[in-house]
């Protein structure tokens, strides 16, 4: 019995999506362009939103940022979901790694309480400023159009909330919730917002204390250092 094997070229019909190849050319395209080039929704929509009725769902009119076209815009490092999530899921790992390090040893024991008590106090309130720009970037994804514009928003406050995530939990590693004290109350002392700006201005740059004035525009008397 003879067995003769051959191989044979087969001609893909097209390289990409119509979508994408409107702009690239039919030609092989990276999953990050076929993840962001022509996705964003613009006709035919079921309803308008009821808090802002005289907006389409999608409108390219809710955003103060204006361009001609809003697949122009490119992520030099080619961020979409999957290589994103894959990015974060491997610096989680390591980050997971360095919590076990330092559990594992005790070294947290072996920090003097005064040192303990500063950190407390210089990086807990970091969390309320990463927890604002996680809220920031949620603006710009809700207000934004463009996917090549809205997503990488959407990576932003996602990681920022991972910031603040581990931050709380470094927190909870040097000491209980009542060693934070000092870093909630320490200039600021009322839960008027007004004198919580205060204490941000002399303490922080504009970008930490973007989260305190970020607070102020809300119905809330709650200090955001609490």
């Amino acid at each position: 019995m003879n067995i003769d094997l051959q191989a044979r070229e087969i001609q893909p019909l097209r390289n990409t999506f119509a979508r994408v190849a409107a702009y690239t050319g039919d030609k092989p395209a990276s999953r990050y362009l076929e993840a962001t080039l022509g996705i964003q929704n613009a006709a035919n929509f079921h309803y308008r939103p009821t808090w802002e009725p005289e907006f389409e769902l999608f409108d390219a009119g809710r955003t103060a940022v204006k361009l001609a076209d809003w697949d122009a815009l490119r992520d030099p490092r080619q961020y979409y979901y999957a290589n994103w999530t894959m990015a974060r899921a491997r610096q989680q790992e390591a980050m997971e790694a360095n919590y076990q390090f330092v559990e594992s040893r005790g070294l947290i024991d072996k920090i003097p309480d005064a040192q303990r008590a500063a950190a407390c106090e210089v990086l807990m309130p970091l969390r309320h400023a990463a927890w604002g720009a996680n809220m920031n970037n949620c603006q710009v994804c809700a207000r934004g159009y463009g996917t090549a514009f809205t997503a990488p928003a959407m990576m932003h406050a996602m990681d920022q909330l991972g910031v603040a995530q581990y931050l709380t939990r470094l927190g909870l590693a040097l000491g209980s919730p009542a060693h934070w004290k000092p870093a909630r109350t320490t200039g600021c002392r009322t839960r008027a917002g007004r004198d919580c700006a205060s204490w941000w201005r002399t303490r922080w740059s504009s970008t930490t204390r973007s989260s305190c004035l970020w607070r102020r525009t809300w119905r809330s008397t709650v200090c955001c250092t609490r």
